[in-house]
C-alpha cells in the first residue's frame, strides 16, 4: 500500500516493511521496527487487514 508519504508492505512470512517516501524514496531504510513510527504503522496495517479480509 502506498501514499505520497508512506509505503507499506506485508509479506507471506508475516514480516512487514514501512518506508518514508519523502525522506527515503528508494526504500533503503525499513521503519517497521522503529518505535517512533509505531503509530504511523497502525493505519496501513489496519487498512491492509481490512482489504485482505474482503
Amino acid at each position: 500500500m502506498r501514499t505520497s508519504n508512506w509505503a507499506y508492505m506485508k509479506y507471506g512470512d508475516s514480516s512487514e516493511a514501512l518506508y518514508d517516501m519523502q525522506k527515503d524514496p528508494k526504500q533503503f531504510v525499513n521503519l517497521d521496527k522503529s518505535t517512533q513510527h509505531a503509530k504511523i504503522l497502525q493505519s496501513p496495517r489496519q487498512q491492509f487487514q481490512s482489504v485482505w479480509k474482503q
